[in-house]
């Protein structure tokens, strides 16, 4: 079968209830959100996410991490090593 018998798979759609909080955490870093955005902040790419994740794995935190306050005690869903 070549590529232009290739057709998607529908997938219904998710609610943000249904998303986990690590996927809505990586949706706010990378997702684009409406038509145009004046704030000047670009989301992630592939290679930032890329970066970011690798450093949040060497400090065995996950992307809800980064939701805490900055001076809060330190991530209780970390990673297990």
């Amino acid at each position: 079968m070549g590529l232009a018998a290739w057709k998607p798979i529908p997938v219904p759609h998710m609610t943000t209830s249904q998303a986990t909080e690590n996927a809505k955490a990586i949706l706010l870093l990378c997702g684009r959100f409406g038509a145009s955005d004046d704030t000047g902040a670009q989301p992630l790419n592939i290679k930032e996410y890329d970066e970011l994740a690798a450093w949040l794995l060497s400090k065995k935190w996950l992307p809800t991490d980064l939701l805490r306050p900055v001076f809060a005690a330190p991530p209780v869903a970390s990673i297990q090593s």
